[in-house]
């Protein structure tokens, strides 16, 4: 299946929040790729999408909390590769056995 950019806006392909920390700061709240469009390069293409938007509007910095259990070890590979680097926790979060952080400077 090929996906477009313009396809990310469909409600049945992805589920994205993001939340403003502050005027230069992004937080990632979820990035969800519905089951008939995994392995599409759609998650690729909604983080390339949602990091030129935070460039486009002058945000300094993207961060997020995923899991650190196994299931969450292709997530901090995929945002890895998007050089997103472990950080502390930020904003609201506390330091939790069961979170990883991360930050991606712009």
């Amino acid at each position: 299946m090929h996906i477009k950019k313009d396809d990310l806006t469909h409600p049945d392909v992805i589920n994205h929040i993001n939340q403003h920390l502050s005027s230069k700061h992004l937080e990632l709240k979820s990035m969800k790729t519905s089951v008939d469009f995994v392995r599409c390069g759609v998650a690729s293409m909604l983080l390339t999408h949602f990091i030129e938007y935070a460039q486009q509007n002058s945000y300094h910095q993207i961060s997020l909390e995923t899991g650190s259990q196994d299931y969450f070890a292709p997530a901090r590979l995929f945002y890895k590769k998007f050089n997103f680097v472990d950080c502390l926790p930020f904003s609201q979060y506390k330091l939790d056995p069961n979170s990883v952080f991360m930050t991606l400077r712009l």
